[in-house]
């Protein structure tokens, strides 16, 4: 029996300590098992997963919806065609109709047959107004150097204007307008209707209650044109009142 090594004391330490002897290390051996008799066989190889036939009915409804909705797209489409076509058709006969059954864009439609003439009286709010005359072809008004020139030519409208109202009311030429036959509408100029009058009698005049001037409203028209109708406001939001001048 070997000795065992001692502590300081002399006593051997427990067994649990004690060292073992080593013994040799030995490799183990691992033979090769024997093949089997009928030799290493290869597993079988592994089959597809088929799909179910809740998948396939899937796949199958999906393609059927999708013709169906092709096939009702295809209809609408073609009903769509056809009733532009049919619309189109409806529409062209109107779109070719010839100039003379469109209305005319005039901004004031022709004068009424029996509407009052130079040298009747007709009322507009507080005026009432009396045309005496319709002068054209003038080229110039006023008194050189202090003149002015037509674009084309002057027509010169006199007229007198009674304020039948209980109030005073400023009269202003630039309020008067007149048409010719197409239905062109010409604004009075108010700097050639001042030189038209020298004492102002057109010009922003004020008119009591009882008292008429009579003046001259100029209006500049293309030369050769001639007015054949005036409407005459005794403010520039009156309704007015028409005269025919031809």
């Amino acid at each position: 029996m070997t000795d065992q090594p001692r502590d300081e004391y002399g006593q051997q330490p427990p067994p649990w300590q004690q060292q073992q002897p080593q013994q040799p290390y030995q490799q183990p051996q691992y033979p090769p098992p024997p093949p089997p008799a009928g030799g290493w066989q290869q597993p079988p190889p592994a089959q597809p997963k088929r799909r179910s036939w809740f998948a396939r009915h899937k796949i199958m409804t999906g393609l059927g919806v999708l013709v169906v909705l092709g096939i009702i797209g295809a209809a609408i489409g073609g009903g769509d065609d056809s009733s532009s076509s049919s619309g189109s058709a409806a529409v062209s006969p109107s779109t070719s109709a010839s100039p003379a059954s469109r209305p005319a864009a005039t901004s004031k439609p022709p004068a009424e047959p029996g509407a009052a003439g130079i040298g009747t009286s007709v009322r507009d709010g507080k005026f009432e107004f009396t045309v005496t005359r319709l002068r054209c072809g003038v080229r110039s008004v006023g008194t050189a150097p202090v003149d002015q020139k037509a674009q084309g030519q002057f027509c010169l409208l006199t007229m007198r204007v009674h304020n039948i109202g209980d109030e005073a009311q400023l009269f202003d030429a630039s309020s008067q307008k007149v048409f010719n036959a197409a239905g062109q509408e010409f604004s009075a100029d108010g700097t050639a209707s001042l030189y038209a009058n020298p004492n102002g009698e057109t010009f922003l005049t004020e008119i009591n209650p009882g008292n008429q001037v009579t003046g001259v409203v100029v209006f500049d028209v293309p030369a050769g044109a001639k007015p054949v109708r005036a409407e005459l406001h005794d403010s520039p939001f009156s309704g007015g009142a028409e005269v025919t001048l031809s």
